[in-house]
């Protein structure tokens, strides 16, 4: 997983993505590891995130209606799986 580390977390860093279709899009470009593979690199990267190692910018409610739109880190519990 060393070699599709940035791809791989890419990808979970952009959207809600289960390890079947991770493990789809890095045989595409040349992994030939395992699915349980793919599985411990999403776990621990979404262990990361629950613990705070990982920040999430996301917009304040109030930021939205005005001009200087200030941001606020928050952690996005919900897409966790």
């Amino acid at each position: 997983m060393d070699a599709f580390a940035d791809y791989a977390t890419q990808r979970l860093k952009a959207g809600r993505i289960d390890s079947v279709h991770l493990l789809a899009s890095l045989r595409q470009r040349g992994f030939d590891g395992s699915l349980a593979a793919v599985q411990r690199f999403a776990r621990k990267y979404r262990a990361e995130l629950l613990n705070g190692r990982i920040s999430v910018a996301v917009p304040c409610g109030s930021s939205l209606l005005t001009d200087d739109h200030h941001w606020i880190l928050r952690l996005m519990q919900g897409d966790i799986t």
